[in-house]
Parts: structure tokens; C-alpha cells; sequence
């Protein structure tokens, strides 16, 4: 870990490795006087201005023992010379021309820009310890800055701690395999020769851990023992305690172990929660009922249960809201939401429907005695009113028939007129 640290500090600090402005280096070997040269210096000035990548360095062979010594180890024996990156060499005016010279210089270019996009992959892979990726990049940048014969020295440092790192992955591996196949002292050898620093205090953890494995896989059984008596809490605390501890599949075991056991431990949370608050908040109880439906699905359990915990929540959350509105409608809600409580045998829940389905048809009597007596008197009021009015009406009729009668019998009027007025008295 420590070298690791190390390799990813100084990418950080020298971030600018791979780019810096002047990552093309053309080294220009000439002697004043050389008719030659005159030639090469206008081909470089434009070399120059046309690529800012591309440092140009004039070397005077006949003013530096330096220069002519580095001259002549190119094997040059004569000028204009040019070294590109150290490593293509053109000499007099025949090699030298402006498409060579752009051509090779296209080509580093091209190269480092390459490159540093595969650097940068495999950095970002060796960053998050997947080595395996990491080196796939790193080896192909390498060949590329060496086509350029660009510094390839972080590189190489980063690609060894990446093998360092693959193989001490392939010896915790075996270890394990032979762990898993009661083969310790083989498995302690493997182990033992993990020198990778990511991967040391992992293999001296798995050596210290050798001698109770038998004694974990003992713990591991008895984790399996309370999650099938649903005991998920202990069984969590024992299975975490092993991840580390066990190899293989059943450490794979363990890992699903502790996955399942989060999940119930979700499932029954988000069950509590919900509960307590059906009676004051049944939305939100509606939600948690819900999720923890979802939580059980993904488990490969049928979550019904939850679903008919979550429409007996929000039926009684409508029949409450009803009911507080001062509304009568909310009776056949708590008769379903009751209706639910008992099929989940949900004692609680069976008893608040009762008293609100208690009151509520409390109130529907009293409605129900109240609209009979208003019925009542309205049909009191009416009959009275009508037949008073009907017996006053018959005594006028009674009075003017006898009218009538004596005019008749008197003969004031004849039997003829004695009808006709008979009649228009009794309508």
C-alpha cells in the first residue's frame, strides 16, 4: 500500500509528466559557415512556429567538447545533423527534409497523444486496485512512449506494482483453494509468499486465520441456525464476523448471508414503523407497507401480505378522514380495513375498526332517529293542515246544499236550476 501511495503522490504533484508543452525534443547539429545549415535553419524556424509541441535545441559541434562528443556517438561525421527525441537521426542535406522531419515528428506526436490516453485509463484502473485492467493500458502506453522514446519510467513503476498486485491476488486464491480443500500448511506457504503491500495485511490476516478455520465454518453453521429461525440480528452479527474469515464459496455463502439479513432486518423496520403509524398517518404507513413489499419480492418471497397490509392502512385512513369530517360515509372503509386486520390476524388493528365502526353506526342511528322525526311532524303538519281544510270545506258545502233545499221545497226555484247549482256547490 505504501508503494502505491507513493506512485499515486507523485502523479499527483507531477501531474504535467505526460504533458508538458514541449514533449517533442529536436536537437539541430550545425557549424557556422556551413552553406548546408543556411539551408536547415529556415526548414526548422517553420518546423518550430508550426508545432508548439516541438522544443528546439541549437548545438554548435565546434564550440563544446559536449556537443561534439554527443556529435559524434549518433556516429554523425558530418552537418546539418538532427536527433529527434534522441532517437531518429537524419544527417546532411539528403535525409534532411521538411517531410522527414514532419513525418517522424506527426508520428511521436501521434504517439504520445496515444499514449497518454491509454496512461490515463490505466491509472484510473490502478487507482480503484483493479490491476488486471490496469496493466492491459499501462503495457500499451508503454510500447507507444517508447515508440517516441518518451520517458516511460512511471510507467514501468506502476505496471510493476500492477504484477506485484495480480500475483499476490493469484496466491491469496490458491491459498484458499487449498484452505477450502483442508490443505492449511499448503495454504500457509501461498500466503506467505504475498508480497504485494495491497495485498499483505489480507494474507497475514488469512495466516492468523488458518488455525480456527475449522472452528468458523463450526460459527457458520450456527449463523445459518438463526436465520432460519429468523433470527436475523444474531445472524448478521455472525456472519459479518466470518466474511473475513471464511474462503471460497462459503465466504460467497456469507456475503449472500449478510445481504438476506440486512433485507429482513429492512423489511421488519420498515414493518414497525408502519404499524405504529396506521392510525394516525396512514399514508405514510401505506408507503412503508409497500416498500417493505418490494424488499420481500426481491428475497423470492411473495409479498402479499404487505400488499394487503398497505389497502387496510389506507382504508382506514379514508374511513378516519371520513369520520373526523363528520361525515357517516366512512363505515364501510373501516369494515374492510377490519375485514383485512383479521385475515393478517392483526389483533390491534381488528380492535380500532370496532370503536370507530362501533361510532360510527352510533351516529347513523341517531341520524336515522332524527330523519323519522322530522319525517313525522311534516307528516303531521300536512295531515292537519290538509284536513282542516277539508272539513271546513265540507261544512260550506253542507250549509249551502241545505240553502238550496229550502229554496226548493219553498219552490223559489225549480228542480232544473235546483241541479245545476247542486252541482257547481258540491265541486
Amino acid at each position: 500500500m505504501k508503494k502505491k501511495t507513493v506512485i499515486l503522490l507523485v502523479l499527483l504533484l507531477f501531474s504535467g509528466v505526460y504533458a508538458q508543452e514541449k514533449v517533442i525534443i529536436v536537437k539541430y547539429y550545425l557549424v557556422e559557415g556551413c552553406p548546408y545549415c543556411d539551408v536547415v535553419d529556415s526548414m526548422i524556424d517553420e518546423i518550430e512556429k508550426d508545432y508548439p509541441n516541438v522544443q528546439l535545441v541549437r548545438l554548435n559541434v565546434y564550440k563544446s567538447s559536449v556537443w561534439m562528443n554527443e556529435f559524434l556517438s549518433y556516429d554523425f561525421w558530418k552537418v546539418p545533423a538532427i536527433v529527434i527525441n534522441g532517437k531518429a537521426t537524419f544527417q546532411g542535406d539528403e535525409e534532411i527534409t521538411d517531410q522527414n522531419l514532419r513525418e517522424t515528428i506527426d508520428e511521436y506526436l501521434n504517439s504520445y497523444t496515444q499514449g497518454k490516453s491509454f496512461f490515463e485509463k490505466g491509472k484510473n484502473y490502478y487507482g480503484r486496485e483493479e490491476y488486471t485492467k490496469a496493466k492491459i493500458y499501462l503495457e500499451e502506453a508503454k510500447k507507444l512512449f517508447e515508440n517516441g522514446n518518451f520517458d516511460t519510467n512511471l510507467t514501468e513503476e506502476m505496471l510493476e506494482d500492477c504484477n506485484s498486485c495480480i500475483e499476490a491476488y493469484d496466491l491469496i486464491l490458491k491459498g484458499d483453494l487449498f484452505l477450502e480443500s483442508n490443505d492449511p500448511e499448503k495454504a500457509r506457504e501461498m500466503y506467505s509468499q504475498v508480497t504485494c503491500e495491497d495485498f499483505k495485511n489480507t494474507a497475514e490476516e488469512k495466516i492468523k486465520n488458518i488455525d480456527v478455520y475449522e472452528e468458523s465454518l463450526q460459527s457458520f453453521d450456527t449463523a445459518v441456525e438463526y436465520y432460519i429461525q429468523q433470527d436475523y440480528s444474531r445472524a448478521l452479527n455472525l456472519f459479518e464476523s466470518l466474511e473475513t474469515m471464511l474462503v471460497c464459496e462459503k465466504q460467497r455463502e456469507c456475503e449472500e448471508y449478510i445481504e438476506k439479513c440486512r433485507k429482513y432486518i429492512d423489511i421488519q423496520n420498515l414493518y414497525d414503523e408502519a404499524t405504529t403509524l396506521i392510525y394516525d398517518d396512514g399514508l405514510s404507513a401505506q408507503n412503508k407497507f409497500m416498500e417493505a413489499g418490494t424488499i420481500y419480492k426481491s428475497l423470492g418471497e411473495d409479498p402479499e401480505r404487505y400488499t394487503i397490509f398497505a389497502e387496510a392502512a389506507l382504508n382506514f385512513y379514508i374511513g378516519k378522514t371520513l369520520y373526523d369530517s363528520g361525515s357517516n360515509a366512512g363505515l364501510p372503509y373501516f369494515e374492510k380495513a377490519k375485514q383485512d386486520f383479521e385475515h393478517l390476524d392483526f389483533q390491534k388493528g381488528v380492535e380500532k375498526c370496532e370503536y370507530y365502526i362501533k361510532k360510527s353506526r352510533s351516529s347513523r342511528g341517531l341520524y336515522f332517529i332524527s330523519f323519522v322525526s322530522i319525517l313525522f311532524f311534516a307528516f303531521l303538519f300536512v295531515y292537519l293542515f290538509y284536513f282542516k281544510k277539508k272539513e271546513k270545506s265540507n261544512k260550506d258545502t253542507k250549509k249551502e246544499l241545505k240553502k238550496l233545499v229550502d229554496k226548493y221545497v219553498n219552490e223559489e226555484m225549480s228542480l232544473e236550476e235546483f241541479d245545476n247549482k247542486k252541482k257547481k256547490v258540491i265541486k
